[in-house]
């Protein structure tokens, strides 16, 4: 069992953020503006894009705004999982942590495994069990970082919601580096 590493992935994700800050920022911007038009249904797209802007950064490659509508190619499945992460905030504040802790994973493995949504739920809710009080703890840290720009008129939250996505993703792909990379199931 792999131990958390809380200020490793926050400090890792921190810096992919700060080498691609303008393809971060834009495209984080436009996609959150279009989920806000359509009243969050859109966060796992949102969710997406910023694991495939992440994971390509930490694949040594440089993330394109257009990365961060890529969840739009597989709509259904990132839009279920954006809902299934979504429907522990609506049911109370602590279920969100809860619900978000357990599938934190989720969009990362869509990206990189090539897997369903059912599948991707899954695994993540594995990974995340073998040290779920940790996992809570990290989800609540990265998305306070993720949050602090909402008092600045609402706008300020385009600046650090990557500071949330970014040790999420840094930290699914140390969570997940040594396990096989599974088939993608059939939802």
């Amino acid at each position: 069992m792999k131990m958390l590493r809380i200020t490793r992935y926050i400090r890792e994700g921190a810096e992919v953020y700060r080498k691609y800050p303008y393809e971060f920022i834009v495209g984080g911007f436009m996609i959150g503006m279009l989920n806000l038009l359509f009243f969050g249904a859109l966060t796992g797209i949102h969710f997406y894009g910023m694991a495939c802007m992440t994971l390509k950064a930490l694949r040594g490659e440089r993330p394109e705004i257009s990365d961060a509508f890529r969840g739009f190619d597989k709509a259904f499945d990132v839009i279920l999982a954006g809902l299934a992460i979504l429907a522990g905030g609506f049911a109370c504040i602590a279920g969100g942590f809860v619900t978000g802790a357990l599938f934190m994973y989720a969009f990362p493995l869509m990206v990189e495994r090539n897997v369903r949504v059912r599948e991707a739920l899954r695994v993540s809710m594995e990974v995340a069990r073998q040290d779920l009080l940790g996992h809570i703890l990290f989800f609540f840290l990265v998305m306070f970082l993720g949050l602090m720009g909402t008092p600045l008129f609402g706008i300020g939250v385009f600046l650090t919601l990557p500071l949330a996505f970014t040790p999420l993703v840094v930290a699914y792909h140390d969570r997940t580096a040594q396990e096989p990379a599974q088939p993608a199931a059939v939802a």
